[in-house]
């Protein structure tokens, strides 16, 4: 009978790992992923240039990003553009050797913030909202850990 109770008790503690949290910033309101090792957020997206009247639509994408007690390295980040019409849409990627050459070292303690300017063809709609998903690697560890994020677009 103990041992039922260690386990519930395990479980419960292992259901507190890690809890969705949201930041809201104007009219973005972005889902994320935290825990207390690393963390992952998504400032309010700024539109630079609209699918209205042109054929790209840009945008700054600012994530600011906890490496824990360690350091960790961002190792791939996808950014989605969705419009609501049907599942697919727009993406562009970027894999370690393209952050490399945007950021220069991935690999930081403390906080860092990235800032991304994608460019993103337009559909037959306007993107209603993005989405990304940023892989991060604890650099002691180097357990890889993907964070999900989803903001509207302004």
């Amino acid at each position: 009978m103990k041992a039922i109770g260690l386990i519930c008790a395990a479980i419960l503690l292992s259901a507190c790992g890690s809890s969705p949290a949201a930041m809201t910033g104007g009219l973005v309101t972005v889902p994320s992923t935290t825990d207390a090792r690393q963390s992952v957020f998504l400032e309010p997206l700024i539109v630079v240039v609209s699918c209205q009247g042109s054929p790209t639509l840009v945008t700054d994408v600012t994530f600011v990003v906890s490496a824990g007690p360690s350091t960790s390295s961002i190792d791939f980040v996808l950014l989605h553009m969705i419009d609501g019409s049907h599942l697919g849409g727009p993406s562009v990627t970027f894999p370690q050797a393209g952050l490399v050459g945007l950021f220069g070292p991935t690999s930081f303690a403390g906080t860092r913030r990235f800032t991304f300017r994608p460019r993103f063809a337009c559909g037959a709609t306007q993107p209603r909202f993005m989405t990304a998903d940023v892989t991060l690697v604890d650099d002691t560890s180097h357990v890889k850990r993907v964070f999900s994020l989803r903001a509207s677009l302004p």
